[in-house]
């Protein structure tokens, strides 16, 4: 393989691995305020149950 093979197929494994780690991060991101909203959620719950054993 040439120089410029070897660059390019860098280049393009580069590229397909920082796109992979964008979207793995964006997922999480989500999957994470998704479970703070559950999380709140559930706290409001047991603060209103609370609040009604009072």
């Amino acid at each position: 393989m040439n120089a410029e093979t070897v660059l390019t197929v860098g280049y393009v494994l580069w590229t397909f691995v920082t796109v992979a780690i964008y979207i793995a991060y964006r997922v999480d991101a989500r999957a994470q305020r998704e479970a703070w909203k559950r999380i709140e959620e559930e706290r409001r719950k047991l603060h209103d149950e609370w609040q009604a054993l009072r």
